[in-house]
């Protein structure tokens, strides 16, 4: 993929790095975000998937900023095991691994493993396994909406309201067999087009700006109902195949 200059430079530095303070640590490292969806502006950073196989590769972690242009990079490091539970679909920020395109790889296997991981979270946001990851996205939900019913401050029960909202969105997403491309700001547009729980957007937006204790949680409350009478709506069901019954008890 084409490249600026100094992205190029980033990417080049990283690896050098590597095989200075870590070497045979660096798997690949893959490009994401704006590079790849087309919202590159003079001030975006760069997205990299930075793949470690072993605790010395945490070294390339870094931050920094670019004295010539203003701009902030954090590097951060991705496992193995980090990247086989994105490819379990437990959350919708699935951009790393399903939108990387590989600009450096220390061989054959590790591209070859990237692409299985990633055809098994296609495979889930494909089937009705899709369902389960929601439900289980909104188990959680109800879990952290118990702590903010119970907080003391309202500090304590926005950070609660942050998760649930956090968990509700990841599992709207997940249950319409889809994941989120771009930046955290751009959230509600991916949303636009889906189908949502009743009122869901403005459910939120009451939330975020609830300035009393009880109207934060009367709102979360109504947000948390819709988004969980959503997810047991009426489903079309596949007609069973080797992939959609895999681990099942049809399967046995």
């Amino acid at each position: 993929m084409e490249l600026s200059d100094t992205n190029r430079k980033i990417i080049d530095a990283i690896i050098k790095k590597a095989q200075k303070v870590c070497p045979g640590s660096l798997e690949l490292i893959g490009v994401y975000g704006s590079v790849c969806t087309g919202d590159i502006h003079e001030k975006s950073d760069l997205d990299l998937l930075i793949l470690i196989n072993d605790d010395l590769g945490w070294k390339l972690s870094d931050g920094f900023i670019l004295d010539d242009k203003g701009i902030g990079y954090d590097i951060y490091c991705t496992n193995w095991k980090m990247l086989e539970e994105e490819a379990a679909c437990g959350h919708a920020h699935l951009a790393k691994l399903m939108d990387s395109e590989i600009v450096y790889a220390s061989g054959h296997t590790a591209v070859r493993r990237v692409s299985e991981l990633k055809s098994r979270a296609e495979n889930i946001l494909k089937s009705e396994k899709r369902f389960v990851c929601a439900e289980n996205m909104i188990k959680e939900a109800k879990r952290i909406y118990a702590d903010a019913m119970l907080a003391e401050t309202m500090a304590k029960a926005r950070m609660c309201a942050f998760g649930c909202i956090s968990l509700l969105l990841d599992a709207v997403m997940v249950g319409n067999g889809k994941y989120f491309h771009k930046g955290i700001k751009r959230t509600f547009e991916e949303l636009d087009g889906i189908s949502l729980p009743d009122c869901f957007i403005n459910n939120i937006y009451r939330i975020v700006t609830a300035s009393e204790m009880e109207e934060l949680r009367e709102s979360l409350t109504v947000l948390l109902r819709a988004t969980a009478a959503y997810a047991k709506r009426d489903r079309v069901k596949e007609q069973p195949s080797e992939s959609n019954i895999s681990g099942t008890y049809e399967e046995m």
